[in-house]
């Protein structure tokens, strides 16, 4: 998923042009959009086949990424064409690696890209529409589901929980992608993934400030203001050293972003900006909301890590005596 680090900053360029052009209602912005999203998609799946076919992924992958910006299959596109083009070249690669010598200079210039693109373009033409359509479905589904206040605030909790669930992980980076990518249709998820993914450092380092004496992790631990800093900043990172402790310091987070993002969609706050924490209150509908939420859920999951943590404690002393 090294692809969403290199083509994130499109998205954020997009999220602020989007802004932008509601406040002066200007087409340069949305000009400016438009080419944002393109070299996202381009930039994205790029680099994904270049995980896994390696350098010669690279060209063709930003060639498919180009296809599904333009068949508009969005993350239908990604997950399918994206990887089953990386994977196919991987195999083809292998497969033509027993060429005889003199062919094998053409690999990369020519035989893997055609090869690829004659297998790959009539699955592309032929199932698109298709794609398209349940994208469209997806997405109609989605928004009726957002009328209902219980429902959107049930989804915006699962998807703040899957990104506490690794804290910068696949599922982490999964979720976040297909926020990412529906922020313009459903800016209320892009919200509840923002305070799911902010929690857990901000949660442990707050744990820390007012627990000094209790250690969650046997190795050396960040500064706690480090912590709180990346929590601020949306980097979910601050929480993974303390995801395999024994007193299910996971589960509590998990607990924590569920809430934190259920209580965010039912409040019907949005953002178009899909990154950067704290800077995405300059594109919030409702920020001093948000900010009380935040720091409310913050409080409590450092309270709820502390009654988990003594009762670990008390676990512990009975088992010694």
């Amino acid at each position: 998923m090294q692809g969403l680090s290199y083509s994130l900053v499109f998205l954020v360029i997009r999220g602020f042009s989007l802004v932008l052009s509601q406040l002066f209602a200007e087409a340069f912005f949305l000009q400016i959009v438009t080419y944002a999203e393109i070299l996202f998609f381009v930039f994205f799946v790029a680099y994904l086949c270049y995980d896994i076919a390696d350098k010669p992924g690279l060209i063709i992958g930003g060639l498919i990424g180009y296809l599904i910006y333009a068949t508009d299959t969005n993350f239908y596109g990604i997950i399918i064409y994206g990887i089953a083009t990386g994977v196919l070249m991987k195999y083809l690669k292998k497969y033509l690696m027993r060429l005889p010598k003199e062919a094998k200079y053409l690999i990369g210039t020519i035989w893997l890209p055609i090869l690829t693109l004659a297998m790959i373009l009539p699955i592309i033409y032929f199932t698109a529409p298709y794609l398209h359509t349940g994208y469209i479905h997806t997405i109609r589904f989605i928004k009726n589901i957002e009328v209902y206040r219980l429902s959107i605030a049930l989804l915006g909790g699962i998807f703040a929980g899957l990104m506490a669930y690794d804290a910068g992980g696949r599922v982490n980076k999964t979720t976040y992608l297909i926020t990412a990518l529906l922020i313009i249709e459903l800016p209320i998820l892009m919200t509840s993934v923002l305070i799911g993914g902010m929690l857990p450092p901000l949660a442990i380092g707050l744990f820390r400030m007012m627990f000094p004496h209790k250690k969650l992790i046997l190795e050396q631990e960040a500064k706690k203001e480090t912590q709180i800093i990346m929590g601020l900043s949306f980097i979910t990172e601050g929480a993974l050293p303390y995801m395999k402790t024994t007193c299910n310091l996971r589960l509590m987070l998990i607990i924590g972003s569920f809430f934190a993002g259920a209580i965010t969609a039912a409040a019907k706050i949005e953002t178009y900006i899909p990154h950067g924490g704290i800077v995405a209150l300059l594109a919030m509908n409702r920020p001093l909301r948000f900010i009380i939420i935040l720091i409310i859920m913050v409080i409590l999951t450092s309270l709820l890590i502390f009654i988990n943590v003594k009762y670990f404690e008390k676990q512990e002393l009975k088992n010694e005596n």
